[in-house]
């Protein structure tokens, strides 16, 4: 998500200009009432963050892959794809 990659604390601002630049070639999905509560309902299960239960929410309604380095708490969604983009190693 934007605020998530954008606002982590050791980001430079070259890596800053980086995901800008990716973020402007991907579509924007506007998180609605439905991602809401299916991100409530991931929160209340799985006990995640707030950020977390929306991506995932997000991920799963779209039917998305999730590009992480966030292994471990998305781990906790068996029923998503996800990869981590630093490792390159595909999680299915």
């Amino acid at each position: 998500s934007y605020p998530e990659v954008l606002g982590f604390s050791d980001l430079t601002s070259d890596e800053a200009t980086f995901f800008e630049e990716l973020f402007g070639t991907l579509p924007l999905l506007l998180v609605d009432e439905r991602i809401l509560r299916h991100a409530a309902s991931f929160r209340r299960r799985r006990k995640t963050t707030l950020g977390d239960s929306i991506i995932a929410a997000t991920a799963d309604l779209f039917d998305l892959m999730i590009l992480t380095a966030n292994e471990r708490d998305f781990k906790r969604f068996p029923e998503l794809r996800f990869i981590n983009p630093l490792t390159q190693v595909r999680t299915e």
